[in-house]
């Protein structure tokens, strides 16, 4: 079996579905045996902006994204523009916004890279087979889906089970993918540009999940018993999840109203012998420094989890990095016995 590997993107707005819609065809491709990595970036914004979700597709596991994509889905022009130069040669541009003019500029590098654009229009598509044009995502999808040469059942499978418990019309979703399916836009010699690797439907099924699931499921099998916490992204994920499954793990989950009252919170339940854990970012961590110096001097244990975003000072919120690993290293008063743990592999996340 050849080893190979493929990079799809989808670009839009925050508010508009483009972490869902990635997730989705996550799932989807991980239910046929392919291996994923993905990658996501999004602007500290609740609508708006230039938001973007790529997927890296392998039948071996992959670690890293790729800086190109094969196939670029665009569902607003401002991503368009900005992912546009990032289209691999031979590449499939698909857009679903009317009266987009491309530049000569751009005319050039299609016609040098022989990139194929696609226009589709997949409101009208999703409201034409019974839905309504928030549904466009997964005509988009199952128009990607028909592009890779897959069968539907899987992708209208993993549609379906993933909103069951939302109030949406299910079969107006599925409708909606098939539309995109079966969409006339489509052209059978853009599913010859790509050869997807050969995958092994039988083999054992990853789980797809994020670094903060990762850490949220070590904490439930580590034996945490509290969470405290205040709200700082990229750590926010953590405190959702174990909050959503609080009832499930019975683990007492808690927003302080501030960094140090969460901090400190761990520290007295450490101290009364429950294990707890507390996590945070790079200005939270910086609140948090004193009650660290505390835990040494009285002898306390404490864990600090430290999801790294981008600086200097409050930095990029909804980015990530690895700059404080110096403040957790060396933050405090003095010196006193601590262990510092850096993870560079989900796996490690868990373990």
């Amino acid at each position: 079996m050849s080893k190979k590997r493929m990079s799809i993107k989808f670009g839009g707005a925050s508010g508009q579905g483009i972490n869902t819609t990635g997730l989705l065809l996550a799932k989807a491709l991980n239910k046929e045996g392919y291996k994923i990595f993905a990658h996501r970036e999004y602007p500290s914004l609740i609508t708006g902006g230039t938001a973007s979700y790529q997927l890296d597709i392998s039948n071996t596991q992959i670690n890293s994204s790729s800086r190109y994509s094969d196939i670029l889905l665009c569902f607003t022009a401002e991503s368009l523009d900005k992912y546009f130069d990032n289209i691999k040669e031979n590449g499939i541009l698909v857009y679903d916004f009317k009266n987009y003019s491309f530049s000569q500029e751009q005319e050039t590098v299609l016609q040098r890279k022989n990139i194929t654009k696609i226009y589709i229009d997949s409101k009208s598509i999703a409201t034409d087979a019974g839905g309504t044009e928030i549904m466009s995502n997964v005509v988009m999808l199952g128009f990607l889906w028909k592009i890779l040469t897959l069968e539907p059942d899987i992708l209208t499978g993993v549609v379906l089970d993933f909103l069951k418990n939302k109030n949406i019309d299910l079969e107006a979703e599925k409708n909606a993918v098939l539309a995109g399916y079966n969409s006339p836009s489509y052209r059978p010699e853009l599913s010859k540009k790509f050869d997807l690797p050969q995958t092994d439907m039988f083999s054992q099924k990853s789980l797809i999940m994020t670094g903060n699931h990762g850490i949220s499921l070590g904490a439930v099998a580590g034996g945490v018993r509290a969470y405290y916490g205040y709200p700082m992204t990229p750590a926010t994920s953590i405190f959702k999840f174990l909050g959503d499954t609080a009832e499930e793990t019975k683990i007492f989950v808690k927003q302080a109203e501030n960094e140090i009252t969460a901090v400190q919170m761990a520290m007295g339940s450490m101290y009364m012998g429950t294990r707890a854990l507390v996590g945070t970012s790079g200005g939270g961590f910086d609140l948090m420094i004193e009650t660290l110096s505390c835990t040494g001097i009285s002898e306390t244990p404490l864990v600090i989890f430290l999801s790294q975003r981008t600086g200097a000072g409050t930095g990029l919120p909804t980015w990530t990095g690895a700059g404080d690993l110096n403040t957790a290293v060396k933050g405090g008063h003095g010196d006193f016995p601590r262990c510092v743990l850096l993870q560079v592999m989900l796996s490690q996340d868990i373990l």
